[in-house]
């Protein structure tokens, strides 16, 4: 459900949680989709589905997935970054 694709240029881009997946997908939105509401909250917006995965025809996705034509890629965190980001934004703010 996090796979944001970018056809024009064969792109599938795995969006993690918490790893700035909003932004890429107000990018998707923006350059693919032409959305002029792009910088709103993406995540519950219906024009994204016309590019998502789990949309598409079976042969199509075999093809992103295992086809040469298509670059995948991913950005992740450490997770002792991310451990440390959710300690200080969830317990040591508290009172």
């Amino acid at each position: 459900q996090n796979l944001l694709l970018f056809p024009s240029a064969k792109l599938a881009f795995c969006g993690i949680p918490k790893v700035g997946v909003t932004g890429w997908k107000q990018f998707q939105r923006f350059t693919v989709l032409g959305a002029k509401d792009y910088q709103s909250v993406p995540h519950w917006k219906l024009d994204i589905l016309r590019y998502s995965f789990s949309f598409l025809h079976p042969a199509l996705q075999r093809e992103i997935v295992m086809g040469e034509g298509w670059t995948r890629a991913v950005f992740f965190r450490d997770p002792a970054e991310r451990l440390l980001s959710a300690y200080l934004e969830k317990v040591a703010k508290k009172p």
